[in-house]
């Protein structure tokens, strides 16, 4: 009786361990997200200043 006890304790660690797994996994997929789109927006102002600079570059000549 003991042994059914301690296997469906030992399924239901085991479930929870997954269940946390996923959720720091899905947690850390947002994080990363979000800091590639800051750094997508990041690069289109360094782009941006990049052509004004050339533009003013260009004026100067």
């Amino acid at each position: 009786m003991f042994d059914y006890y301690e296997l469906l304790f030992g399924l239901l660690v085991v479930c929870f361990a997954a269940i946390v797994v996923y959720l720091a996994y899905i947690y850390e997929r947002k994080k990363n997200d979000k800091q590639l789109l800051h750094l997508h927006e990041l690069m289109k102002e360094i782009k941006s200043i990049k052509t004004i600079l050339d533009k003013i570059e260009k004026k100067i000549k």
